[in-house]
């Protein structure tokens, strides 16, 4: 007999693909408000690892609570950090980037969900190589399953250190998402 699982809820992994796939097609034109000079991300990384390309992110869950109260689905919490990176010769300058890219992934967020929220089920939005293998799409969540998506701070403690070297710097965004999936 063959054993079939009583949820198939996925959790995490096809959450962040989305993600990826919404920022990584919407991220130039939200960068071209800011200044049309800023390109897109070089560099996307789903774990973390010495930045290679500027600018970067990085965006990997940091924690995924259920609800006890709804034992006949998975109704979760997931909280995702996306970590932002930039570089310039000026320190100054790159303070000022940095707030400039986060804006820009705020606003992606946040657009995505207020107004098309429909982007969470999208199986045809691109996925950036590398990480992903050339011509891999998003894979698209089920309808309804998002239930709500919140950027909870920006956190920018790395403008506060002392640079060694390359002026690089990073903030990160926590963003949560309330899903439910069977």
């Amino acid at each position: 007999m063959s054993w079939t699982p009583y949820f198939i809820a996925q959790f995490t992994k096809p959450l962040i693909r989305q993600l990826i796939a919404i920022i990584y097609r919407d991220m130039p034109s939200a960068l071209a408000l800011m200044n049309p000079s800023y390109a897109s991300f070089q560099e996307w990384d789903l774990a973390e690892q010495p930045v290679i390309n500027f600018p970067a992110l990085l965006i990997i869950p940091r924690e995924v609570q259920f609800d006890e109260q709804q034992p006949f689905n998975r109704a979760q919490t997931i909280q995702i950090a996306l970590g932002i990176a930039v570089a310039h010769q000026d320190p100054n300058a790159v303070a000022e980037i940095l707030q400039d890219y986060v804006r820009a992934v705020d606003q992606v967020l946040e657009t995505s969900w207020m107004s098309t929220s429909s982007d969470f089920s999208l199986t045809t939005l691109p996925l950036p190589s590398p990480p992903f293998a050339v011509g891999t799409l998003a894979p698209g969540l089920p309808g309804g399953t998002v239930k709500e998506v919140h950027i909870i701070a920006h956190m920018y403690d790395e403008l506060r250190q002392r640079a060694q070297g390359l002026f690089a710097k990073a903030a990160t965004i926590n963003l949560k998402v309330m899903l439910q999936e069977t």
